[in-house]
Parts: structure tokens; C-alpha cells; sequence
């Protein structure tokens, strides 16, 4: 499995998440995208490296669509069988909830699948880094695009705006065929029209 951070000035959260992950398994491939940073966040990165983490860096930032974007590609070039789950820098998603959806995909995965599995939040989780009272704004963005993701796929979730979310490898080329590069939103389905058979499907945290 290939945990793929997007990640934007980050902080020490980043770093404990990254320990973390690589503690639990060996299994686990650690890509962090470093999105245009720059100079002042370099010894982060440099002790993720050392950790065993994977970093890919942009010159300039670019937006974390297109740092997505970035590490479903590398997945697809260097590890085409591995799912592959997003998670925020933040360290808002916790351990055992990124290695659910994980998890979850990997099933889809070996069913020969094309499925794009969401981390949907449930209860408010208070030892997750972050935890708190969701902002007005993002109750709104979620409440638009719910409506929207329903009109556009037939499939109502409770959480558009999950930045946790498991790719199965039979979905990243549809994921990197989206148009566009850079997004403000996690909505799931960015417009894109989804594949034949594909399966959005959604895990409970």
C-alpha cells in the first residue's frame, strides 16, 4: 500500500504521521509531494527521507490537485499493483483509519475493481491532530457538493470533501485523466466522469 501525502509548508504532525506509518508495516510506502515549500521547510522533508519516505518535490507551488496527481503517477510508473490511499499533512487522519480504507481498497483491488474508496466521517474524532468544530464554510462547500456528486453519479455521501481516499490501480488512470491540475476542493468525482464499472464506495471512520 502507498500512503500519498500532499503536502504544503508542513509541520512536526507530518513527521510523527510518517513515523507512524512506517512503525505499523514494512508494506507500507510512504510518498509525501512537496509542494513548492520552499527552502525553510527542507529539514522536514530531509527527516521524512530518513524515516524511509518517499519525497517528490515542486519547484514552485502548483496546488494539491496536481501534487495528487503527481504521486498517482509515480504509484503508476514505479508500483502498478499497489492501492493507493491520500491523507492529509495535517495529521487530522489517524493510523487505524487510513489502514481501513487501505484495507477496504486492497479488497476492491483483488476483485479486479475499479473503485475509489472515501474515508466518510462519521463522529467527530477528538484525538485526531486538528480535531474541532468544522468551519461554516466547509459545511457549506460539503453540502454543495454532495448534491452536486449525487446529480453527477447517482450515489449520495455523507462527505464530499474527505481527503482520505484509497485508489484501487484500476482506478488511477481514470484519476489521472481528469482534466485540470490544481483544486481547492477534495470533491471525489472533480468533474471527471467515472469509468465503466467503476465503484464509489464509502468507509465509515
Amino acid at each position: 500500500m502507498i500512503v500519498l501525502i500532499p503536502a504544503y509548508k508542513p509541520d512536526n504532525s507530518l513527521i510523527r504521521l510518517t513515523h507512524q506509518l512506517s512503525a505499523h508495516s514494512e508494506s507500507i510506502q510512504v510518498l509525501v509531494i512537496d509542494d513548492g515549500s520552499g527552502s525553510e521547510y527542507a529539514p522536514i522533508f530531509t527527516e521524512l527521507t530518513l524515516t524511509g519516505a518517499t519525497v517528490i518535490t515542486h519547484p514552485v507551488n502548483l496546488g494539491k490537485g496536481a501534487a495528487i496527481r503527481t504521486g498517482l503517477n509515480w504509484a503508476r510508473i514505479y508500483q502498478p499493483r499497489q492501492v493507493v490511499v491520500t491523507a492529509d499533512a495535517d495529521g487530522q487522519h489517524l493510523v487505524r483509519d487510513i489502514l481501513r480504507v487501505g484495507a477496504r481498497t486492497a479488497t476492491h483491488a483483488d476483485s479486479g475493481k475499479h473503485s475509489l474508496v472515501l474515508g466518510v466521517r462519521t463522529l467527530p474524532d477528538n484525538t485526531a491532530q486538528g480535531s474541532g468544530t468544522v468551519p461554516v464554510r466547509s459545511k457549506v462547500g460539503n453540502a454543495l457538493t454532495i448534491g452536486f456528486f449525487t446529480l453527477a453519479t447517482g450515489t449520495r455521501l455523507a462527505d464530499t470533501q474527505t481527503g482520505l481516499r484509497g485508489f484501487t490501480p484500476q482506478m488511477i488512470e481514470w484519476a489521472l485523466n481528469i482534466p485540470g491540475t490544481s483544486t481547492s476542493t477534495n470533491s471525489p468525482c472533480c468533474c471527471g466522469p467515472p469509468v465503466r464499472a467503476s465503484t464509489w464506495c464509502r468507509c465509515p471512520l
